[in-house]
């Protein structure tokens, strides 16, 4: 199957986990087949490469993670990613990073 690359940004931060924990306490693996990757961008962006269909992705992220939360989910691999984004994800991504995870100013 070929990989594909998402990009996921979250309403809040994406759950964290200390090496020494337990695979039961990393929510992140459970979204995850193996050989897949994740990479977290701050606190709620991550780029994950996967075999699976965005439908699954998706379905996996609001089983796992977020429930009825709203979230993004966009397939970039055919793209050049930042080339082809628009300003005003930049602009929601930088906003995003100056409120921090709880919604206020940082």
């Amino acid at each position: 199957m070929s990989r594909k690359q998402y990009i996921v940004v979250a309403p809040g931060a994406f759950p964290r986990r200390a090496a020494w924990e337990p695979k039961a306490a990393r929510p992140l693996d459970d979204i995850l087949d193996v050989g897949d990757s994740v990479f977290l961008m701050g606190d709620n962006v991550a780029f994950v490469e996967t075999t699976q269909e965005i439908a699954s992705l998706t379905e996996r992220l609001r089983e796992k993670l977020f429930g009825e939360t709203m979230f993004f989910l966009a397939d970039i691999t055919s793209t050049s990613r930042a080339a082809n984004m628009p300003q005003q994800f930049w602009s929601y991504l930088e906003a995003s990073a100056a409120e921090g995870p709880s919604g206020r100013a940082a």
